[in-house]
Order: structure tokens, then C-alpha cells, then sequence
């Protein structure tokens, strides 16, 4: 039996700093917003992230949820949310969340599969539960609008009086986050998160990123908020559409900073990218620190953010859900860098990264356990391109449906579990990981689309992408405005030739991307528009 404390609780350390230093900021939360400012906002000192909290805790209890339950979070970040998954995590209640680009069909799948006790989201979710037969039983909690007879409100929860409580003992083990992901490689895994495991993930970021440059933060990665809280400081939510990161408006986002001097951002390149094409410089005279992850940096980006911030540290960082973070790169390091692909530095302390031969990766014992090998005998020397795993005590170990841990992991003859990252690269003699691709995408033998995607986006182009459709290789341009200059399509296929890949290249309107980063390419979506097209 597993021993239970308080201190394995990640709650732990968020509720002290509600009772320590009740009187600092915690949420900034933007209500209302045009294309300048926000004029109208709400902000919530600990104390009251403390009281809020102690009600949807009691709300909980009266509404019959226990410790070991799961129950699906459906709804955009706001205070509501972040006060109802501390109450969560306080109540040893694992919060099931499931990601926004997925079809109507898959999302339903991953609620039946997730095992979990409730939904609390938007109304659509009644909706649905009146056409999906395994919704009917699962009482549903809306935080907008509810139907009678089919959902019920939020508010039963988030109105219950105040009482004085506490943290729930928990397990290492104990589930505090599953996340349905369906990343580039196919069908949804369930990421496991354990009270555990974040704290360790929070205690590594802590060892890494300075907490001097980021006592008031902002960030587009909604889970990097229990980082802000479990460290007492405050967090600004950005005045942006999630959803469409890259249509954040630079200069109401300098409203925010400036106003309530915001002194580091984290967020994907999208973000980023959006803020140096617009934005009052003096709007971020505050920022002193840029971290940037979840997706591929271009090196025009990195020059743009330099010339934008050159009082400010920036790095750019690298992990998944699974292991985060993996390695860290300053922006001067990117591009000094000149090996070809995506630089992305050296392991973080503690963490152990090694490039394997795919070919010499065994098949899975059954379809329920992950290949075993000696992965030392497997791996490749620096300068060879491989499949990129990792190891970490920071590391999730499994996921809630087992077949996902076979797909995703290898077995040590050690006894030492390894993550596939999904990622093809290789490491320099120096030490540092470089990236080329996504395993699943290989253009020719040992041949990925980075370096060749690195270089093409230095033109005056919006981006380009370069995957293989069928047999052929095939780079699609998407231009800037509309703009169309059939000269680069030549210099395109010339710039190919010298990486040894025989392309042609096309104008395309639009190149997909992924809706929470807007910025990871979906290649398989590419494919279809190219062999329609």
C-alpha cells in the first residue's frame, strides 16, 4: 500500500501561499479587450483564490465526489477554471482534460474511455449528451448556460459556502491530471500525470528557469500556471483567443504588461511572433525574461525577438507533456548554432537523452508492453540521425490506456523505462540535441524536413512545409499576403537539391497548423490539400 501525505499533494504548496501572503495578486484575468486595451479585467489575491477555492471544495463534497475520482474539464481558461482545479487537486480528484483540435466523435470517446465521474464544461456538452448514448448517464455541470432535465449548473458547485478545509492526502501515484493528446503520431494517448510527477516537472522548471526574472508572468500554456502558483507568484492570462494564438493583438498585450508590469512571458513561437510585428516597444520595457517551447522556433523568429528585447534573457526550451522540461537553448546559442536542423541545447540537469537506430527497436512483447532492449546497444554516435528518447526523474511512466505505453516507451534490460520522444535528430560531439523531423516523416532514408524547413523560411515567405506525398517530395509555400513570386518556387527546389532531396515545389494558401500552438505543422492534413489540389 502506497503511503499518503499532504506533501505529495500538489495543492500543497498553492494553499500555503493563500494563507502566507494572502494579500498578493494571483490571477489577472482580462474580461474585455479591443484591438489597444483592456478595459475591464478582474484580479484575485491569494486570500481570495484561498476562499474561492475552500467553496467548489465543499461544493464538491456535497455534490457526492470522492478521492480517486476523475472527472473531464471542458472550458477556456478563466479564474473559474484555475480555482476549480486547485479544489480538484485539494480533493485528490483527477481533472481529465481533452484536446481542443479533436472531432466531435473523438472527444466523446475520450470521455467514455477516461473512466471519469462528471463533466463540468460548456453547454455544447448538453447538447451532445443528448445524442451520444454513452453521455446519458454522466451528469454534466455547464459554466454558462445549462438545460433543464439534461445538465445542471456549475454554479451548485461554485456557490457553496465557504468551510474551512484542507489537503487531501495523496499517493505518488495518485492521478492529478490526464491529458487525451493526440499529438503527430496518431491515436489520443491519455497522459497520467501524477500529483508525483508535477511536482517533480514544477521542481525542475524551478532549477531551470530563473524565478528572479519571472515574479509576474504571462503565459499562453495554461498548465504553466501551477508553476506561478506553486511558487506564490502572480499570473497575467493573456488577452488572446487560445485558440488562435496567432492572432494575438501586439499592442493589447503591451496594454497588459506595461499596466501591470509583466516581467516574463512564456509561450509558443505563434505568440511571439505576433507581438514583434506590431507592438510599442516601450509597452515591454518590463520583460526580462522570454521563454519559448511547444513548437519549432524559426531562426527569423529568434533574430526578431533579439532586436525586440535586447535587455532580455530568452531561451527556448524542449519536452512534451510527458517529460518537460528535456533541454534548454539560449536564443544566441540557436543562431550561433550551425548544424543543421533545430538546436535545442543540452539535457536539463538530471535529464539522460540518447539517439537510437529504429531499425534495431524490437516490436512490443504483446500489444500492452513496450519493446525491451538494451538501449545502450542500439544507440548511434553523434552526427548519426536517430529516433530521440529520453530518460528523467521528472518522466510520466505511463498512460491511463496501456497500449500508449507500449507505443511510447522502451524498456531498459536495466529496468530503466525510456520515452520516445517521436522525434528524429542526433547529438553533436559537444553534447547538444539536434532536431531534423518527426519520426513518421522521412523524405529518404535518414533524410527529415527541418533543415530544409529552417532555411526556406528565411525567404519572404509566411512558411513552408515539405512532405512526401506518395513518392513524390513535394515543398508547399504559403506566401505572405497573398503574394505570389514564381521564382521562389525555382530557388525552393534548387535549395532542396543541395540537402540531396529532389522536390517540387507549389503555392499553397494555406499550410494547417495545430490549434493550440498554431505553429506545429499537421502534415498529414498537408498531404490531403496537396493530392486534392
Amino acid at each position: 500500500m502506497q503511503t499518503k501525505a499532504v506533501e505529495f499533494n500538489i495543492a500543497n504548496e498553492i494553499i500555503r501561499f493563500t494563507r502566507q501572503t494572502p494579500q498578493n495578486d494571483a490571477i489577472i484575468f482580462p474580461l474585455e479587450w479591443d484591438d489597444s486595451k483592456v478595459f475591464k479585467e478582474t484580479i484575485i489575491s491569494y486570500g481570495e483564490l484561498g476562499v474561492r477555492v475552500g467553496k467548489v471544495v465543499n461544493g464538491l463534497r456535497l455534490a457526492g465526489f470522492k478521492p480517486g475520482d476523475r472527472i473531464v474539464v471542458l472550458f477556456a481558461p478563466s479564474i473559474d477554471l484555475y480555482v476549480l482545479l486547485i479544489a480538484l487537486f485539494c480533493s485528490n480528484i483527477a481533472a481529465v482534460f481533452i484536446d481542443i483540435g479533436f472531432p466531435i466523435r473523438k472527444v466523446i470517446e475520450c470521455v467514455r474511455s477516461s473512466g471519469a465521474k462528471a463533466v463540468i464544461g460548456v453547454k455544447e456538452l448538453a447538447f451532445l449528451k443528448m445524442v451520444f448514448p454513452s453521455l446519458w448517464k454522466l451528469p454534466i455541470y455547464c459554466v454558462d448556460k445549462h438545460l433543464p432535465l439534461i445538465s445542471r449548473s456549475y454554479s451548485e458547485i461554485r456557490d457553496c459556502e465557504y468551510q474551512d478545509f484542507g489537503v487531501t492526502p495523496c499517493g505518488p501515484d495518485d492521478s492529478c491530471i490526464v491529458s487525451f493528446t493526440g499529438g503527430s503520431t496518431g491515436s489520443p494517448k491519455a497522459a497520467d500525470r501524477t500529483h508525483s510527477l508535477l511536482l517533480r516537472q514544477i521542481n525542475a522548471c524551478s532549477q531551470v528557469f530563473p524565478h528572479s526574472l519571472f515574479q509576474r508572468g504571462m503565459s499562453t500554456f495554461p498548465v504553466s500556471a501551477f508553476w506561478a502558483f506553486s511558487t506564490g507568484k502572480a499570473y497575467c492570462i493573456p488577452a488572446v483567443n487560445l485558440k488562435n494564438q496567432a492572432g494575438a493583438n501586439p499592442l493589447t498585450i503591451g496594454d497588459q504588461v506595461r499596466r501591470f508590469q509583466i516581467n516574463g512571458i512564456s509561450s509558443g513561437p505563434a505568440f511571439m511572433a505576433a507581438i514583434v510585428e506590431g507592438a510599442n516597444k516601450s509597452d515591454f520595457e518590463s520583460i526580462r525574461y522570454l521563454l519559448l517551447g511547444g513548437a519549432p522556433v524559426s531562426r527569423k523568429l529568434a533574430r526578431k525577438l533579439c532586436a525586440y528585447f535586447p535587455n532580455s534573457r530568452i531561451d527556448i526550451a524542449y519536452g512534451s507533456t510527458e517529460v518537460d522540461p528535456v533541454s534548454i537553448i539560449s536564443v544566441s546559442q540557436f543562431l550561433e548554432s550551425a548544424d543543421p536542423g533545430i538546436p535545442v541545447g543540452r539535457p536539463v540537469e538530471g535529464v539522460l537523452i540518447k539517439v537510437v537506430d529504429i531499425s534495431r527497436i524490437p516490436p512490443c512483447l504483446t500489444p500492452y508492453s513496450p519493446p525491451h532492449v538494451d538501449i545502450d546497444s542500439i544507440s548511434v554516435d553523434p552526427g548519426i540521425v536517430g529516433e530521440v528518447v529520453v530518460w528523467a526523474p521528472h518522466m510520466m511512466e505511463r498512460y491511463l490506456n496501456p497500449e500508449s505505453t507500449a507505443r511510447q516507451k522502451i524498456s531498459d534490460v536495466n529496468g530503466v523505462m525510456w520515452h520516445r520522444m517521436g522525434d528524429a535528430g542526433y547529438m553533436t560531439e559537444a553534447g547538444e540535441l539536434v532536431l531534423v523531423g518527426r519520426i513518421g516523416d522521412e523524405l529518404a532514408p535518414g533524410i527529415y524536413s527541418f533543415p530544409l524547413e529552417q532555411q526556406l523560411n528565411e525567404g519572404a515567405i509566411r512558411r513552408a512545409a515539405v512532405v512526401k506525398v506518395a513518392d513524390r517530395v513535394i515543398i508547399a509555400i504559403e506566401p505572405i499576403d497573398g503574394k505570389i513570386d514564381s521564382a521562389l518556387l525555382s530557388e525552393a527546389e534548387m535549395i532542396a537539391q543541395q540537402y540531396g532531396i529532389h522536390a517540387t515545389a507549389r503555392y499553397v494558401t494555406h499550410i494547417p497548423v495545430d490549434v493550440r500552438h498554431n505553429t506545429r505543422i499537421m502534415r498529414a492534413e498537408l498531404r490531403k490539400i496537396l493530392l486534392t489540389h
